[in-house]
């Protein structure tokens, strides 16, 4: 009688392995890379995110992205070492299971002018460019592994690229990641004339003659929005026949600030009333008018001493 084979299961089983450990091991291994790339571009946002808080300029001193916003979209990369923007105790970078990760290296530079082509006496402070990259490593997995040599089944090597250079935006090409420029300051206009008055005037009749820029930037997203149709007009007319012929709706704009000559934020119209413009009466934060705001600001600059934040009553 023959006795039936043994090993079989064993030989099928270690034929098996050989490939199974692999896609086990590289499976874990691109999700840890999938997992830690998604973490460089999280740095690479904070760090325009960031500099979007700091002060780009100051009227008629300084106009540079440079001097606050790029240091502090920089200072990410001290936040992220440890690849958490989170923590408070920044650690180094992590060790996987299949991988190892090298430093998050945030970038931010002073991208172009953005100058406007109107004129520019106030200056342009500029935008800002940030690109983020990090290595990862292959950890814990043999380089060979049952290749050629002997005993050996496979004719390539096990691990081929044991370094990946990861990039926030884009592939790490001729030595380098791709960037993400975003522009900062919010003077808009920059020709001089927008910190001026505007008196009450309509669109297609008297214009703002001291701020002409920003009330034909007004004006134009108003006619993209609603522009003029006369159907008010036509509809008036058929009910009172002594409506005026000239157009009466439309645009009509008037930019009083708190140095208006009839009072903070007020208008004086051509008879002679007065009028609140906003945010005369518009309730901030505190619950307080925004104009009490304004005046307990102005107290605190007049002698009461300290500092004191719009939107805010107390001083200090």
């Amino acid at each position: 009688m023959r006795r039936p084979a043994r090993g079989q299961a064993v030989v099928e089983l270690a034929l098996g392995l050989l490939v199974l450990v692999t896609i086990l091991l590289f499976g874990i291994h691109f999700g840890e890379l999938g997992y830690l790339s998604t973490k460089v571009h999280e740095a690479q946002a904070a760090a325009l995110w960031d500099s979007t808080a700091y002060r780009t300029h100051e009227v008629m001193q300084w106009y540079d992205s440079s001097r606050n916003a790029v240091p502090a979209g920089n200072a990410v990369n001290t936040r992220y070492a440890d690849f958490d923007g989170r923590a408070s105790v920044v650690a180094s970078a992590p060790q996987l299971a299949m991988t190892r990760a090298g430093p998050i290296q945030v970038t931010c530079r002073q991208a172009g002018s953005y100058a406007l082509p109107a004129p520019n006496p106030y200056g342009e402070p500029g935008g800002i460019s940030c690109a983020a990259e990090a290595e990862l490593f292959a950890a814990n997995i043999p380089t060979r592994f049952a290749d050629r040599g002997p005993g050996g089944f496979f004719n390539s090597n096990h691990l081929l690229r044991p370094l990946y250079t990861i990039c926030g935006t884009g592939r790490f090409t001729g030595g380098s990641c791709g960037n993400v420029e975003m522009l900062l300051g919010d003077l808009g206009l920059h020709d001089g004339s927008e910190q001026n008055h505007c008196t009450l005037s309509r669109g297609g009749g008297q214009s703002c003659a001291d701020n002409p820029n920003f009330y034909a930037a007004a004006f134009s997203v108003f006619n993209q929005t609603r522009p003029y149709t006369g159907i008010p007009e036509a509809w008036a007319r058929r009910l009172i026949p002594d409506v005026p012929r000239n157009q009466l709706t439309g645009f009509y704009m008037s930019f009083r600030g708190e140095d208006s000559p009839y009072g903070p934020f007020r208008e004086q119209l051509s008879n002679g009333d007065v009028w609140e413009t906003t945010p005369y009466q518009v309730r901030v934060t505190s619950g307080q008018p925004y104009l009490n705001a304004y005046q307990a600001r102005n107290n605190c600059l007049a002698g009461a001493g300290g500092y004191c934040w719009l939107g805010k009553i107390n001083c200090n």
